[in-house]
């Protein structure tokens, strides 16, 4: 029964996720030229997956990005940097 309350937990998230077209996430930028920003231990992003905007000409090495990702997390626009 719990493992029953468990799936339909996830799946409930799963739909309520699914229903969101983008996020805001952070990211640290790991080096400027060429971009590439870690989203956590596992995920380093480069320019591949990023839209550029002029915002992130100013992003150097050890600054906190701020993204917008689409849904799935497979593209993000680089918004800006967090200013502290």
């Amino acid at each position: 029964m719990a493992e029953w309350v468990a799936l339909l937990k996830k799946i409930a998230k799963q739909e309520r996720e699914s229903s969101k077209p983008a996020a805001i996430v952070e990211g640290k930028v790991t080096s400027g030229d060429p971009l590439k920003i870690r989203l956590n231990k596992r995920v380093t992003i480069d320019k591949d997956f990023l839209y550029m905007t002029d915002a992130a000409k100013e992003l150097k090495k050890g600054d906190t990005a701020i993204l917008l990702s689409n849904q799935g997390g497979q593209d993000f626009v680089v918004l800006g940097r967090k200013v502290k």
